[in-house]
């Protein structure tokens, strides 16, 4: 079933590039659109988009994409694949809460949690997990209660705090897991002086046929401080980055008689209103 809400990320200038090297590395690699602005892509049945340009701001380990896997033989080959050329953040190797995992930034600056986990406990091998440091250290909760209520067939299915062994703020949530729309989200928070933070190179995209949904959600992600930005792109009050876009403009986007007259009408909006890009495409 294609998903409604999936996570993008901006390579500037490198996206293309980006996209051959994922291709070669994931055995269910599938372009499923592409134009000048994004490249979609479907790996084992999960959408990512990955961008080429817009933000400015770098990747960098606040968001990260999980891989599950029941396999140790795939973690491996993942692992040894992705980290060519990039970072190690922690080695792969057994821990006391799993048996294999690894984490990674690849050369593109991507952040990579790899998992073992048993195959009837994956019902989603892709999943985007964002760290809360800083001033949003600690409202790990707020939000997920803030996103849960916001979007249907939400579920909260779990999570875990910091031990005094963990070596970090008592309290505070080392894991927890929640749905929007049937999307499974990890997330978790961290009190040390990171010298990064959230910010627009990774976002969550969010598909919608009406208007009316498109308000709905716009209006409320940019309440309580949030900040409309362009182009259908928002910053809510957790300092996580959106894109409310209508399902039509995709379909204008990826269709090369339409996508210069629909990329003109969406640059110049913050919110995106569909009739005048419809009636742009019209002209």
């Amino acid at each position: 079933m294609k998903k409604n809400i999936y996570p993008c990320i901006n390579i500037e200038g490198r996206m293309v590039e980006a996209v051959d090297f994922y291709s070669s590395i994931f055995n269910d690699f599938k372009i499923v659109n592409k134009n000048p602005y994004s490249i979609d892509v479907d790996i084992d049945g999960e959408r990512i988009l990955f961008l080429n340009g817009g933000p400015s701001n770098e990747l960098n380990p606040t968001c990260s994409i999980i891989i599950l896997s029941d396999s140790k033989e795939e973690i491996n080959a993942l692992w040894n694949k992705l980290i060519t050329g990039g970072q190690e953040l922690m080695a792969l190797d057994s821990y006391g809460w799993n048996e294999l995992y690894g984490w990674l930034i690849d050369k593109y600056g991507v952040s990579w949690q790899i998992y073992l986990e048993a195959k009837d406990k994956i019902s989603q091998k892709y999943i985007p997990n964002i760290m809360f440091v800083g001033e949003n250290c600690g409202k790990v909760k707020d939000a997920i209660n803030f996103y849960t209520t916001l979007f249907p067939n939400s579920k909260f299915n779990g999570i875990f705090e910091y031990q005094a062994e963990d070596g970090d703020t008592v309290g505070l949530i080392k894991h927890c897991e929640f749905s929007l729309d049937s999307f499974l989200i990890m997330m978790n928070e961290s009190s040390y002086p990171h010298k990064f933070s959230l910010n627009d190179s990774f976002s969550i995209v969010v598909e919608c046929d009406s208007q009316e949904e498109i308000d709905k959600y716009w209006d409320a992600l940019i309440s309580d401080g949030g900040e409309e930005v362009m182009c259908g792109w928002l910053v809510d009050k957790f300092g996580i980055s959106w894109q409310i876009v209508p399902k039509i403009l995709l379909e204008y986007l990826n269709n090369p008689d339409t996508a210069a007259k629909a990329g003109q009408a969406f640059m110049n909006m913050k919110k995106l209103i569909i009739k005048e890009i419809v009636d742009e495409v019209n002209k």
